[in-house]
């Protein structure tokens, strides 16, 4: 079968996408993003001027005609801002981390229907807009957030460190997606710390009343520290130490390697194993 210039573009994309889940590559990614240069649209954008040119030339005869019409009203300048690549790119995609995590987590909160709710580093734009369609919810983050959305209460402190007791048994749930593997490693101004995790559950647990409900996401695959990135953690190890801190798991479920969603995680040493960069989703109750 023969594939047009377009289809094998998405065809290479989709390639590089699984392939870029492995750590070499996934770690080069990161380095050269954060200075500013994404190859992926750099070689998009490259593939995309001869379409673009085509179109320029197709729009500007049409153009002459439309801005010689008397009959329409507004007068357009006309100027030309290439955004070059989106053509070959899906409008969305119902993969990856964020999308399934922020949607079950999401669903689950609407479920449980909290009294007082608190997210803690989850991504605003994905699972604090989801919840703030069907409730107020206080966010605390280390770093400062300007917001005059109704409904939301905006706590600035550092979840790793002291918190303040008014904040003691105060919240029956909260959630913290996509944010756990960051803390203490200095990247968004908390204090560079390897234990920064571990007292941050603990904080998390001391601001649940008895009973309360805790949603939490983060990568799991073989354990490693990536500095300034991200922590990637041994799901066992972390299942445990989450018993150890008075927790008990209600319900879980992961994101494997390739983004697709698995309702059910299975701690099979043989699961566990293939997991390169996967997310493990954890509903549980403190007690």
């Amino acid at each position: 079968m023969d594939l047009s210039p377009p289809l094998l573009l998405l065809c290479y994309y989709s390639t590089f996408m699984v392939i870029f889940m492995k750590r070499p590559i996934r770690r080069l990614f990161f380095t050269v993003n954060s200075f500013g240069f994404n190859p992926i649209r750099f070689f998009l954008a490259l593939f995309s001027i001869p379409f673009y040119l085509l179109n320029l030339f197709v729009f500007l005869r049409k153009y002459s005609l439309f801005s010689a019409n008397k009959t329409i009203d507004t007068h357009y300048k006309f100027t030309c801002v290439p955004i070059l690549g989106d053509r070959f790119l899906p409008p969305g995609t119902f993969k990856g981390h964020y999308f399934h995590a922020d949607l079950w987590t999401a669903q689950k909160i609407y479920l449980n229907n909290p009294i007082n709710h608190l997210d803690i580093g989850s991504r605003i734009d994905g699972l604090v807009s989801h919840l703030l369609c069907f409730r107020s919810v206080h966010l605390l983050d280390v770093r400062a957030v300007d917001s005059s959305i109704e409904g939301v209460t905006f706590i600035q402190a550092d979840i790793c460190t002291d918190i303040s007791d008014g904040l003691f048994g105060l919240y029956d749930s909260i959630s913290s997606i996509h944010a756990l593997e960051h803390f203490g490693l200095g990247r968004y101004g908390d204090k560079p710390d390897p234990y920064a995790w571990q007292h941050a559950i603990l904080n998390m647990k001391n601001m649940l009343s008895p009973g309360g409900d805790l949603y939490l996401g983060f990568p799991i695959g073989r354990p490693v520290i990536e500095f300034d990135a991200h922590i990637i953690f041994e799901p066992l190890s972390i299942l445990n130490k989450l018993e150890e801190y008075g927790f008990t798991l209600l319900s879980s479920a992961y994101i494997d390697d390739n983004g697709d969603f698995h309702p059910e995680f299975n701690s099979s040493y043989s699961l566990i194993s293939s997991i390169d960069y996967g997310f493990l989703l954890l509903h549980l109750r403190s007690i």
